[in-house]
């Protein structure tokens, strides 16, 4: 009511009606002219008439404000939950993978290591089991879930290898192994580490079913496996490991079809064929792979199997040549690596098989000396490795000779 009392005549109401309508809006809580028409004082004009309807408003603003934060900071919190338990995944899959292929690797060709592989590749295998459950469709987890498989069936029941002599359990590691390698190349033709765990897997399966005498499927996973092996070798020339594959290849299937000292199928003929076409693979591989531990071990292995084919037929003299490029061979590499499993019973077998050949060519004194220096070695692998199947089965054979 100041503006009333103005000494100012321009400071004051002009009119009564202006007076009067200046006091109807202060009595109905809109805002007067004479206070001008700032912000503020409408707004407080506002609030004042409409308070609880303001508070209310105010009060589902603060709650939708408060619900906000509460979801940015769970939302936060969850992405950290998420990014922590992806890489708890991905510790955790790295772990059992280097157990399978690193790891295991390393110590398999040791004395004495085939308590620690068995538990190495089934604890691997568990965790990845688990890990598998969480992934969904992961087919780089795929893949390390046959290789594991491989590899734990390697160690049940492999009979080239050291194992505990469980070749049904073996059998089925690979036939899971062999399933889920057809489904990753079914899927996509073109991923070659399905392919070669799909070759292994077929190559093994044949190992554990000729031994369970089942030669029929022997005979198919053996041809299966070249089939793979080839196919993998087709757009990699110029790398040796894949030619060197489907050499080895070659050999396994003519130890199903045919070899004397080994399950098969007896057909000698045609495991020969197998065998120098092997040969004439390793023949053309670039020469300074000839240097390559595992290519000279495969010559070696070439030769062994001709020279069986040749004492067979009765040309001992031809064998035992055979016999002595392969011992030759085998105890080069026995040289480079004196603590492998594999180099040391490689040798036993070499000696063994010339042994063999001098047997049935007259040589009775030169076939003992043989005998006694295999036997040595096989004693000497089993006295380290107790458990292993493998080493009692190879003592047993050279003991009845």
């Amino acid at each position: 009511m100041l503006r009333a009392l103005r000494k100012e005549p321009e400071r004051r109401y002009g009119s009564v009606q202006a007076l009067r309508e200046d006091i109807d809006r202060h009595l109905a809580g809109l805002p007067v002219r004479a206070r001008g028409d700032s912000v503020w004082y409408r707004s407080r004009k506002f609030v004042q008439r409409h308070g609880t309807s303001v508070a209310a408003t105010a009060l589902v603003a603060i709650t939708l404000a408060a619900g906000v934060i509460a979801t940015v900071a769970q939302a936060r919190r969850a992405e950290t939950e998420r990014a922590l338990a992806e890489q708890r995944f991905r510790d955790m899959r790295s772990l059992a993978g280097t157990l399978v292929s690193e790891i295991h690797d390393v110590i398999v060709d040791l004395p004495g290591a085939l308590p620690a592989r068995i538990t190495l590749v089934t604890r691997a295998l568990e965790h990845l089991q688990r890990l598998d459950q969480q992934a969904g469709d992961d087919r780089a987890l795929q893949r390390e879930i046959a290789t594991a498989y491989v590899k734990l069936g390697l160690v049940q029941g492999n009979p080239s290898g050291a194992n505990l002599g469980d070749l049904a359990a073996a059998r089925a590691s690979f036939a899971r192994a062999l399933s889920i390698g057809e489904e990753l190349v079914a899927a996509d033709s073109t991923d070659r580490a399905a392919r070669r765990t799909l070759a292994l897997a077929h190559e093994k399966l044949s190992d554990a079913e000729a031994w369970l005498g089942d030669m029929p499927e022997a005979l198919e996973h053996a041809r299966s496996a070249l089939e793979q092996w080839q196919l993998l070798a087709v757009d990699s020339s110029a790398s040796v490991a894949p030619q060197r594959a489907v050499a080895m290849s070659h050999i396994k299937l003519g130890d199903v079809l045919g070899s004397p000292n080994l399950p098969s199928l007896s057909d000698a003929a045609a495991a020969t064929a197998e065998y120098r076409e092997a040969l004439a693979l390793l023949d053309v591989l670039p020469r300074d792979s000839l240097g390559d531990w595992a290519t000279r071990r495969l010559l070696a292995l070439v030769h062994e199997r001709l020279g069986s084919m040749l004492d067979q037929a009765g040309r001992h003299a031809e064998a035992k040549a055979q016999f002595g490029q392969a011992i030759a061979v085998r105890e080069g590499l026995v040289r480079e690596r004196p603590a492998s499993v594999d180099a040391l019973r490689d040798l036993a077998v070499a000696h063994q098989l010339m042994c063999e050949a001098q047997l049935t060519g007259g040589d009775a004194t030169g076939a003992l000396e043989r005998c006694r220096r295999s036997l040595a070695i096989y004693e000497s692998l089993r006295a380290a490795n107790p458990g292993n199947s493998q080493s009692l089965r190879d003592l047993a054979l050279v003991a009845c000779q």
